[in-house]
């Protein structure tokens, strides 16, 4: 009889979010700027990092943010990460084109999710005494993930 009570109990408590996400601004380093999470503006001094760790610039993915679902930060460092490919979202490919590029977190610190980041093309001419040559930059506009807590 006490273990049906204590399961109606734990039942009815209310539970923690197990799904956080979040917006990041645009930053010419690995590190870029989280501005909110969960729909809501956060202080400044957190970021998404596309290297294992903020201060660790080996290949992976990091993430700092405010609060967990216990209310705790939620730091994950190095994670691994698979890029997805860009996706042209407007223009024809050239200068001003705009892309997308949806990247996935397996499996880390019991949290796994999405990074989608924006991206717009600008054109860079570039000159020697040989000769000009003209390519194209791709450049982060912003960006957002949703990550779960994996049971």
């Amino acid at each position: 009889m006490k273990k049906l009570i204590f399961l109606i109990l734990a039942m009815s408590m209310p539970m923690f979010a197990q799904t956080t996400t979040f917006h990041n601004l645009p930053s010419s380093g690995n590190c870029k700027p989280v501005d909110q999470q969960d729909g809501q503006s956060i202080p400044t001094g957190y970021y998404v990092c596309f290297q294992a760790t903020s201060f660790n610039t080996s290949p992976g993915f990091s993430l700092y943010l405010p609060s967990d679902e216990s209310g705790y930060s939620l730091i994950l460092e190095d994670c691994g990460i698979t890029y997805g490919s860009k996706v042209l979202t407007s223009g024809n490919g050239g200068a001003g084109s705009t892309y997308s590029q949806t990247d996935t977190v397996p499996v880390c610190h019991e949290w796994s999710g999405t990074v989608v980041e924006n991206l717009v093309r600008s054109s860079v001419r570039t000159c020697t005494r040989y000769g000009c040559k003209t390519y194209f930059v791709d450049t982060v506009t912003d960006g957002s993930g949703q990550f779960s807590k994996v049971q």
